[in-house]
């Protein structure tokens, strides 16, 4: 029976070489399930991400004994529920079954205020936008101090537990590559400041003073992420990036306002501080990929999962700057048969992998029992083992 630390090592490596755009043994399969594993195994996620987080474990752990993947993007769910409900609620709705968007705006910061937030971002989220996001801290008295204790006090127990979680599949042989995050400005602002028609009106109206705010809002974001982490002894454990406004912009809007901070982001992370980022690539990218040439030269510390978009093109396009990741739709994993998932997974494998640099995974996130049949899951991998050995 395989030893518990040389099978963490051995899936480690393979990895580690993929990304750093060498030849592993074979290509790794890495799963990137989410609420998925809670409905299959009978949990309730309602319970796992609101009060039990430590059932991660379990859940994950069941998971990789009877699918055995190589690794893991992520492990169960890394949005902090319970901070968020201490201050009457956030982005999310947790049910039995997974995550709800729920129906709180995101457009809480006025189109003036720009220069606000270029002048300070953290000064200008703690006065303005938390407040207006959460009326709990426009209390006064006690009532705004014992909220934001509260919520501090459930974000730390919470991750405390998530991280024990990913600390003991690991120490079962798994690998959890993701293990920190970083956030594009416009990403951000739209997903907490303005929403989408609220930026998408800006990039119009405004966009000196919007392009001045994310110049300063990207330097905050980039020390706040990359000065904290914790950085792994492998290249295999990443920064995770995902990116939301992007296939949503015109090819000049991108070029003016998005991959300029992209770019930068990455540089610091990978070049100045060592790291590997790993970005899902929302949508189709195909329109950016000339562009996308432009991104740093690295010593192989990015990966990137791309959602939609020719996987061979993207490959024979940005291979010597990244590992390319995905290739297996979840529309096939839902509704095709095991032998049309074994032939994507061959196609994807002639058309990628030939010298290394390719992981497979599915195009998105696998939430919800009908997004993927097990059976299938299961034929993805056995395809990965069957055609995917060098």
């Amino acid at each position: 029976m395989e030893n518990k630390n040389s099978g963490y090592q051995k899936r480690l490596e393979r990895c580690e070489k993929a990304i750093q755009r060498k030849v592993p043994d074979r290509v790794p399969v890495v799963a990137n399930i989410y609420a998925w594993a809670e409905n299959y195994y009978g949990y309730s996620v309602k319970e796992v991400y609101d009060t039990k987080p430590e059932l991660t474990y379990d859940v994950h752990s069941r998971l990789a004994k009877e699918f055995d993947f190589d690794a893991f993007f992520t492990m169960g769910n890394n949005v902090p529920i319970p901070a968020t409900n201490a201050l009457g609620g956030g982005h999310y709705i947790v049910t039995e079954k997974g995550l709800q968007v729920s129906n709180l705006s995101c457009n809480v910061m006025n189109e003036d205020e720009y220069p606000l937030l270029a002048k300070d971002p953290a000064a200008y989220f703690r006065d303005y936008l938390l407040p207006r996001k959460y009326p709990v801290l426009n209390e006064t008295g006690e009532k705004a101090y014992e909220a934001l204790c509260e919520a501090f006090d459930k974000f730390g127990w919470y991750m405390k537990k998530t991280i024990e979680a990913n600390k003991r599949i690991e120490a079962d042989g798994y690998p959890v590559l993701s293990n920190g995050a970083i956030n594009h400005p416009l990403d951000s602002i739209m997903d907490f400041c303005r929403d989408f028609s609220g930026v998408m009106t800006d990039i119009r109206r405004h966009p000196d003073e919007l392009k001045h705010a994310m110049e300063s809002f990207s330097d905050f974001l980039i020390h706040n992420s990359c000065d904290g982490y914790r950085k792994r002894e492998d290249s295999a454990h990443f920064l995770f990036c995902a990116t939301h406004i992007a296939p949503f912009l015109k090819p000049k809007d991108f070029e003016e306002f998005y991959f300029p901070y992209f770019r930068a982001q990455l540089d610091y992370a990978m070049n100045t501080c060592g790291y590997t980022v790993g970005v899902f690539m929302e949508g189709n990218w195909e329109p950016y990929y000339e562009l996308l040439q432009e991104l740093p030269d690295n010593d192989g510390k990015l990966v990137c999962l791309q959602e939609n978009g020719d996987c061979k093109k993207f490959k024979e396009k940005l291979g010597n700057k990244l590992c390319v990741c995905g290739g297996v739709p979840i529309s096939l994993l839902a509704f095709g048969s095991e032998k049309e998932v074994q032939d994507c997974v061959k196609r994807m494998i002639d058309d990628c992998a030939a010298d290394g640099g390719f992981m497979i995974s599915t195009d998105k996130g696998i939430l919800t029992l009908g997004d993927a049949k097990p059976e299938n899951i299961k034929a993805m991998i056995e395809a990965v083992k069957m055609y995917g050995t060098y």
